[in-house]
């Protein structure tokens, strides 16, 4: 018979795989954004705005503090996957 710290266990990693989930649904919606971003400034000629990635990091730095999470680890997880979006970007929309 399972005790029942086998079960609590079960039962939290469960959850943590719908975390999981969510988070990856929510990436790949970012992800679709900016591609939608990318189309726009194929379109129109714009380039890229290094002024934009130094705000988004500084507002994820800020709020990482916040929530008592790593703030350079947070950015490091960020960077990751802004370059895995630009290379997306850029394989569809290259501008």
């Amino acid at each position: 018979m399972a005790k029942k710290s086998d079960s609590d266990v079960t039962r939290l990693r469960g959850q943590i795989d719908e975390i999981d989930l969510a988070i990856l649904q929510l990436i790949a919606k970012r992800r679709d954004i900016a591609l939608e971003i990318a189309k726009t400034k194929q379109k129109s000629g714009l380039q890229d705005d290094e002024e934009r990635m130094r705000q988004v990091l500084e507002r994820i730095q800020k709020r990482s503090k916040e929530l008592s999470l790593d703030e350079a680890e947070m950015k490091a997880v960020w960077k990751v996957m802004i370059a895995y979006i630009i290379r997306e970007q850029m394989e569809k929309y290259p501008y």
